[in-house]
């Protein structure tokens, strides 16, 4: 029998301090529930040009991703995220604010990875120090708006016809895995200043999901091209230990 194991780790661009405190990630967020899976958020942070912190949708996303996950038995990352979502809008929880999305959920009963994925926040998954699979998104120019979910109140009605609630949008993938995979999740922050190729250097020399998790984080805050929040969910396919 096999299971997951995952550790994350953010740096805000305002602070040079890296934690292990989902709250402390600056606009992005993340969530683990042990032996399922984990997730990343990153609010948008065009809501600073109106008063509202993109971190409030972000932290409540994943702190009720984490909530439904912990109960889960579907392992459907649209679900959790549609659930998460509606539990904001139906209880009041965030006022205004959107948030780009990446979970992953693991099967261990037929080693699949299930993975959901909206926006620009993505993820690898590396096999024997190869890219197996990535989904990730290339920064272009000029900029385009990621896909989002969010909450816009009439006052901060967009000119355009977007809708912050449509889930068909959401990609979502299954993938067989096994053994000693590693699966890198991470907020666009990571993506837009470290090469996915460069990355596999720190892989090689993998040593635990926490230390990967942080290596990572120094690194791409090293180079630093598009100063953003970084965040980073390492997690990897191991052998259930004998209770």
């Amino acid at each position: 029998m096999t299971t997951i194991i995952s550790s994350g780790c953010g740096q805000p661009k305002i602070t040079n301090d890296t934690s292990t405190d989902p709250s402390l990630c600056g606009e992005d967020s993340f969530f683990i529930c042990a032996g399922k899976g984990c997730g990343v958020a990153d609010g948008v942070g065009g809501w600073n040009n109106v008063g509202v912190s993109p971190a409030f949708m972000s932290r409540q996303l994943m702190l009720n991703c984490l909530e439904l996950c912990v109960e889960d038995t579907t392992l459907d990352p649209k679900f959790i995220m549609m659930c998460a979502y509606n539990k904001i809008v139906d209880d009041k929880e965030v006022f205004a604010g959107s948030t780009t999305c990446s979970i992953i959920l693991y099967d261990s009963k037929n080693s699949l990875l299930k993975c959901g994925k909206l926006g620009d926040s993505g993820y690898l998954i590396v096999r024997d120090s190869e890219i197996l699979v990535s989904n990730i998104d290339i920064r272009t120019y000029p900029e385009k708006r990621p896909d989002q979910i969010g909450i816009v109140p009439k006052m901060y009605a967009m000119d355009d016809d977007v809708k912050f609630d449509d889930f068909s949008i959401l990609e979502q993938y299954e993938y067989s895995v096994k053994i000693g995979d590693i699966i890198i999740l991470g907020s666009d922050g990571l993506w837009d200043n470290m090469n996915p190729v460069n990355l596999l250097d720190h892989v090689r020399n993998f040593k635990s999901c926490d230390k990967l998790a942080e290596e990572l984080v120094d690194c791409a805050t090293s180079a630093w091209l598009y100063p953003d929040d970084i965040t980073v969910v390492v997690s990897q396919i191991v052998e259930q230990p004998d209770i």
